[in-house]
């Protein structure tokens, strides 16, 4: 799926090193994922957007520092309708390697930049905001 047409592009200041992330767990929530992949397909060209939000899972027992992504997609029908879905974490290294470099979920856009289906793939790139 073409990403460029749909993705909300907030301004952001300087890419982080981190480039081309692959989401993680995406098969642990296949649902999700399936459920957000069908959504993106019904977005209209130019007018609604798909997007990422990172947030930090601070009650996750693996990962102290994890990092959760979820998809969402927004249309411009009637008072701005949208769905959220939980569809993975940031790789544990990548999350490690933010706490040490001060930076949280909050701090960071992440842009998608590949979605597919079959195998299940979630690309990001991240960015300081």
């Amino acid at each position: 799926m073409k990403m460029s047409e749909h993705t909300e592009n907030p301004q952001h200041s300087a890419r982080i090193r981190d480039n081309k992330v692959r989401v993680a767990g995406l098969n642990f929530r296949i649902d999700n994922f399936n459920a957000f992949i069908e959504e993106a397909k019904k977005l209209e060209m130019g007018r609604d957007t798909i997007g990422l939000r990172l947030i930090q899972d601070t009650d996750n027992d693996y990962d102290p520092n994890a990092i959760k992504v979820m998809g969402y997609t927004k249309t411009k029908d009637g008072p701005s309708l949208s769905s959220s879905f939980h569809i993975g974490f940031l790789p544990k290294m990548i999350a490690s390697k933010l706490k040490d470099d001060g930076l949280k979920a909050v701090q960071l856009f992440a842009e998608l930049t590949d979605l597919v289906d079959k195998p299940p793939k979630a690309i990001l790139d991240l960015y300081k905001i």
